[in-house]
């Protein structure tokens, strides 16, 4: 495994363990086992593989209004066999419709 490795310093431990798969070894180690070799041999470094919490951009902002979500549902159905779209946005204070629009031959074509 580990002189695989060297042939191939771009290969991950997932990609290692095909390549000695390709070469009939039996039974095949596990990623991580080979994760870990690669690491005891320093052939690679081990990293973080969560981000931390400061990393996130909470869900609110410091005033009112700040921050915005649009959902967008289009192919709505009318009774008469008509398209609609519904727009809706929404703040992080409250609901706010912004519009809807529908009926037939007000939209561009599917493409």
């Amino acid at each position: 495994m580990v002189q695989l490795r060297r042939e191939n310093p771009g290969w991950g431990p997932r990609t290692l363990l095909f390549g000695l798969e390709a070469r009939g070894v039996q039974p095949l180690p596990g990623r991580s086992s080979v994760y870990r070799c690669l690491v005891r041999h320093g052939l690679i470094q081990p990293e973080a593989r969560r981000r931390k919490r400061s990393d996130y951009k909470r869900w609110e902002r410091s005033r009112a209004m700040e921050l915005w979500q649009m959902d967008v549902v289009g192919g709505v159905m009318l009774v008469g066999g008509s398209k609609a779209s519904i727009v809706r946005g929404s703040t992080t204070i409250r609901v706010r419709s912004v519009g809807s629009c529908g009926g037939a031959g007000d939209v561009a074509p599917d493409v």
